[in-house]
This record gives C-alpha cells, structure tokens and sequence, in this order.
C-alpha cells in the first residue's frame, strides 16, 4: 500500500496541472483517481486511489507569506535578448575581466554573468552580445542562442520564502510556456540605495529572479505572470520605493550555483 501511496503522489507532485487544480479545489477527485488508473496502471481500487488523492497534504505545500511577497514584486519585460557560454580555465586569461574592459557596451546596456565551474553564461540584448563575441578568443563560444526574452521579477526585501520560485515556474508551465532559463541575484540596501552584495541577503536585501523565454512566447509569459500577481494583490501602478536603486545598467555577475550577485565596473 506504501508502493501505492508513493506513486500516486508522486503524479501529483510531477504534473502541476493537477497540483494546482487540486490546490485550488476545481479538480473532481474521483474522476482523477479514475484517470490514474487507467493511464499509470497502478494495481489497486478507485476507492483506495481516491483516499490517497484526498489524503495528499496541500495546505502545507505553500508558504503563507507567498501572497504577500508576490503582491509586491516588480515584473518587466525585455525583448530582443541573447545569450551565450564560453569556456574559460584557472590559468587563463579572466573572461569577467576582459568583459568589463569592454566601455561601449557595459555603458549602454544591463549585462549578466553567471560564473560556474569552467563556463560562463552572459546574458544581455542580442545586438550588445553580437559585438561582445567579438572580443573573445575563436572557439571560447561553446553556445550562442538568439530571439530570447528576459522576464525580471524583482522581489522586496524579504526573509526567504519556500516554494516561490516553484510557485513562477509552475505559472508558466501551466500556460505551456518552456522555460530556457532561470537564475537569482542578490542585492543589499544601504541608505536607501541599492549595492551590490557577495552573499544571498536574509533580511533586507532585494532579489532579482531572471527568467529567459523564447522571444515568441514573451508577451504570453508576461501576462500569466501578470496575472499571477494580481492575483495576489499586486498594483501595477504602485511605486515600489527600493527598486530605485537596482541596477538597469553595468556588468553584473553571479558567482557559483548559488549565483550571488556582484558588479564590476568598466576601466578604460
């Protein structure tokens, strides 16, 4: 029975069409037992399934302080976005370094680095990127995609929150919306201004969520999410005082998996 338990939930736990319509109770439950057991081949009853489906713990999947932080985020959108990896070695010339050396274009636009073990991910508008491959070695290039959007949503000072990358993520897969990519950045508030800060911040500290779709499925992407925190109580024309001063412009990197945040400032 414990076999059974484990499989029925763990269809739960992978489809989150089903997750969130039994979340928000518009699912008919013994209909879904039915399902499972035609489409898993689960050896059991309908009855012995339904108990499982209407015993799976719900309430506690989500952190109550969920509504809340997401009625306060900030969302936009930029199209026209790219981004590549290059290789790089410990004994090597430092890409980050070359890349901040680059004046016309760490003025101009919002570039992101995220630094893993022997390859670097940039991200930034598609015309910018096109011209800083062109100060990189022949070959550093590993992988270069184009036509991408980047979905920013900007997260108020607040302790860490279980489940709310999940919660953005599932939005989009319920609206069959492929994710390409996803990373977090970190920024600390000083007197009312925001800086950079080598570590993720527990209490007062702003955090950046980055969502790269296809170019394509942008607007459709921005209007779940939209969607989503109205939902939660956001306003769109609520002036949200410290996001003034996040960075839009400069080289901004994120270092290892956990993707802390850091800038570099260009030299000439």
């Amino acid at each position: 029975m414990n076999d059974i338990k484990r499989q029925v939930e763990r269809i739960i736990e992978t489809d989150p069409v089903i997750k969130k319509g039994l979340q928000r109770g518009i699912i008919n439950t013994r209909a879904l037992a039915r399902y499972i057991l035609d489409t898993e081949r689960i050896d059991s009853t309908p009855d012995a399934v339904l108990g499982i489906i209407r015993r799976y713990p719900l309430s506690d999947r989500e952190s109550p302080g969920i509504s809340q932080v997401l009625g306060e985020c900030e969302l936009s959108l930029r199209n026209r976005v790219a981004d590549f990896e290059l290789e790089y070695h410990q004994n090597g010339t430092n890409p980050i370094l070359r890349l901040a050396k680059y004046n016309g274009t760490t003025r101009s636009e919002n570039i992101k680095l995220l630094v893993g073990s022997g390859l670097v991910r940039v991200i930034s508008g598609q015309k910018a990127l096109d011209n800083l491959i062109s100060e990189l070695l022949p070959g550093e290039v590993v992988r270069y995609s184009t036509d991408l959007a980047e979905i920013s949503l900007r997260i108020p000072p607040r302790s860490g929150t279980r489940g709310l990358t999940a919660k953005i993520t599932m939005e989009l897969v319920l609206n069959d919306i492929d994710l390409w990519g996803i990373a977090s950045f970190y920024w600390h508030h000083v007197k009312g201004e925001t800086s950079p800060h080598s570590q993720p911040v527990t209490g007062e500290g702003l955090r950046e969520l980055v969502l790269l779709v296809a170019e394509t499925d942008g607007p459709r992407a921005l209007e779940a999410l939209q969607r989503m925190l109205k939902e939660n109580g956001a306003n769109s024309r609520q002036s949200v005082p410290w996001f003034s001063g996040s960075p839009r412009q400069g080289l901004i990197v994120g270092l290892g998996e956990r993707l802390h945040a850091t800038r570099v400032t260009p030299t000439n």
